[in-house]
């Protein structure tokens, strides 16, 4: 379900007291689906669903539709007179706002009738004047909702988004040589026109190393490595009468070889540590900037920095959402509006 009892707040306040609860649950539990199952149609409504994590779609396809949009939609038609051009505003504030509009408007105008042992009657209350319905909000409700689902359709009619976009990769081998970098093209797969940024380790880093001399006359800080064949290592050290007792890398730097004895900064210069590995450009994590389209869950992916192709990753989720499976519903604005 993407709607819950806290939803309605604010605008869509509606009376939520111990007898209430269960009620507007089984309101949200019966219109929620029913609505957009209308919407959609079934064949999509089931992707959409099946899309959800934690409430929120994950395929592009999916998440533009559920977010508010406004967007200015131009189309050309054919007439006797030849091609005519019209123009149409789309104005949704997204699927969960629909879906409030909604299910405020079917719980709002069932609560204008109640059922007792006697029948059906009409509530009365002692200190104020229950509205009818002509005066009541549950129609204006109801029509922005309506100017939502049809943006929604207008939108998923007039366009035809690719789907097997990248949602969701896993590193399975990081490679070497990279830098941190952004716009690196994911080659291989099904699929083509897919960028991202990566994340890499620095080429040459001190990854691990060996204190070998603890010194003298040093005290606690962050310090600059300027021996070894690299640069732009720093350290953070901590003391014990001036001896270094630990030693954390804060930067590892670039192009320091196993070997390399570094004098530790900040006292005699006689505390020291012997490089024993260094890292070798491995990326380590991968942000998605283009999704590309036509890949597939399970295809195995690489990297390319220049020639270098080392970085491979497996695709754990791809965008879904076909346009083409659309079957909504029509619908018009209530009452007399």
């Amino acid at each position: 379900m993407i709607l819950s009892i806290q939803d309605f707040t604010g605008k869509y306040a509606l009376h939520t007291g111990m007898y209430d609860v269960n009620k507007l649950q089984d309101y949200i539990d019966i219109y929620e689906p029913r609505y957009l199952k209308n919407l959609f149609g079934i064949d999509l409504y089931n992707q959409f669903q099946s899309d959800l994590l934690s409430n929120v779609p994950q395929s592009p396809n999916f998440l533009k539709i559920f977010n508010e949009f406004s967007e200015d939609l131009g189309y050309s038609f054919y007439t006797n007179y030849g091609y005519a051009y019209s123009s149409n505003q789309l104005d949704s504030e997204g699927i969960l706002q629909m879906l409030k509009g909604f299910i405020y408007f079917e719980y709002s105008k069932d609560l204008v009738n109640q059922m007792t042992p006697y029948g059906n009657v009409k509530p009365l209350s002692e200190n104020s004047e229950v509205a009818n319905t002509g005066f009541s909000m549950i129609y204006t409700r109801y029509n922005e909702a309506i100017r939502s689902y049809r943006s929604i359709q207008s939108y998923i009619r007039y366009n035809n988004p690719p789907t097997g976009q990248i949602v969701d990769l896993s590193i399975i081998n990081g490679g070497g040589g990279y830098l941190t970098t952004n716009g690196l093209t994911i080659i291989n797969g099904n699929g083509v026109e897919a960028t991202c940024n990566v994340v890499a380790n620095n080429i040459g880093g001190i990854y691990l190393f060996t204190v070998t001399a603890n010194g003298s006359g040093y005290t606690d800080g962050t310090y600059t490595i300027t021996t070894g064949s690299g640069y732009d290592a720093t350290v953070t050290i901590t003391t014990n009468l001036g001896a270094v007792v630990t030693v954390e890398i804060v930067d590892p730097g670039f192009d320091y070889l196993f070997g390399d004895v570094i004098t530790i900064p900040g006292g005699n210069d006689d505390a020291f540590f012997t490089v024993d590995n260094v890292m070798i450009g491995s990326i380590t994590s991968v942000q998605i900037v283009e999704a590309g389209k036509d890949f597939k869950i399970g295809n195995f992916i690489n990297i390319k920095d220049g020639v270098n192709l080392t970085c491979q990753c497996e695709i754990n989720y791809v965008g879904i959402g076909n346009y083409n499976k659309f079957r909504g519903i029509a619908k018009s604005t209530a009452y007399w509006l």
